[in-house]
């Protein structure tokens, strides 16, 4: 046995002769039912895009502790956290993913301390790694490649869907949730020249958008969307009126739609499965992203709405479209654009740099002659 493996059973025998002398009374729990009470508790009155981060990053510790025989949150020892953050460390998560997870983790545990679950020790025994300056920033991105594939999917088997058309105003506009949720079908204006849609911040009728009125804008559409909403409105959309008069564009049978079904369903369409193989070796009768759309969220290489938005800033960037453009029609500063949403390599700025200088001075320097 090794010196290291000793040394934490070691560890262990005296955390546990210390926890008998200062004994803690513990209410047992099934770690699956103190994670499902930590969802409904709310965590801080997280909003539900949180809520969600927070159910995928926390469950794979919920399997790790199912695979561990941990069936009592009463049981969790310093060893147990070792082990998953050694899990952790060798999977292909990157550096910046499993301080995320390890930091999520760390809230759900201090919940479990204040309901007499876990003892008030374990939370401690979470060491979180340091990231280098810059590496928190998230480049997780939907290609565009793999757009491509999803667009012709859903032109082909879903067309004029709901699904299709949140696709196509979040790859081809880069809108937020709150932007898309916003609009009403009087915003849609196709019969101009140039067709477009008007963003309006109505926070009195529960759609504010990010930056209130700053946000307001017009977007021009193509004429392919155009069409495609136009086809959507006439023969998709379920007639409903929501609950302030207003005729939502992208409605349910319930009325406006809401970010987490807009979550939802960018998250089913992401799935590897719909358009081709699965690259992480499941089968699709034992694997729950595929058979439940309520756990497509689960699928490792599923997307969020903010990866979509992403992958479009940074398509648009390498097309060469001017950053400041991008900002206004993104309604995001060009600061907060080259931090959190350009993922472009230096190799690939460069390039850019070097395409426009040429494209401008047509090969020649300017102070050449």
């Amino acid at each position: 046995m090794s010196e290291s493996r000793i040394t934490e059973e070691v560890r262990d025998v005296v955390q546990n002769e210390l926890r008998n002398e200062f004994r803690v009374d513990l209410e047992s729990i099934q770690p699956a039912d103190a994670f499902e009470d930590y969802i409904e508790a709310n965590p801080k009155g997280s909003k539900e895009a949180t809520l969600s981060s927070h159910r995928s990053r926390l469950k794979p510790f919920i399997r790790f502790c199912d695979n561990e025989s941990i069936t009592d949150l009463n049981d969790l020892t310093g060893r147990n956290i070792v082990n998953y953050t050694t899990k952790l460390d060798n999977s292909d998560r990157a550096d910046t993913t499993i301080v995320t997870h390890l930091n999520t983790l760390t809230v759900f545990l201090r919940y479990c301390v204040r309901i007499e679950a876990v003892h008030p020790d374990i939370p401690e025994k979470i060491e979180i790694p340091k990231l280098e300056d810059g590496e928190d920033v998230r480049d997780a991105h939907v290609s565009a490649e793999r757009m491509e594939q999803i667009r012709a999917y859903l032109d082909k088997y879903e067309y004029a869907s709901t699904m299709h058309v949140l696709v196509v105003l979040m790859s081809e506009f880069g809108l937020r949730i709150s932007a898309i949720r916003a609009l009403d079908c009087g915003d849609f204006q196709p019969e101009e020249d140039t067709p477009y849609l008007t963003l309006e911040s109505r926070p009195d009728t529960d759609t504010r958008l990010k930056n209130g009125e700053r946000s307001e804008r017009w977007v021009a559409v193509t004429d392919y969307t155009a069409e495609l909403l136009h086809d959507y409105i006439s023969e998709r959309r379920p007639d409903v009126t929501g609950q302030y008069g207003r005729k939502p564009l992208i409605a349910t049978d319930a009325g406006r739609i809401s970010g987490s079904t807009i979550r939802k369903y960018l998250y089913m369409v992401t799935r590897p499965c719909v358009v081709g193989d699965c690259p992480h070796g499941r089968t699709q009768s034992d694997c729950d992203a595929f058979n439940s759309n309520d756990q497509a969220y689960s699928c490792p290489s599923s997307e969020s709405p903010h990866s979509i938005r992403r992958g479009y800033i940074t398509h648009e960037l390498n097309n060469d479209v001017p950053a400041h453009v991008l900002s206004g029609r993104c309604d995001v500063t060009e600061e907060v654009m080259g931090k959190h949403y350009d993922t472009r390599s230096s190799s690939e700025k460069m390039k850019q740099r070097q395409r426009l200088f040429e494209k401008t001075h047509r090969n020649k320097s300017p102070y050449g002659k």
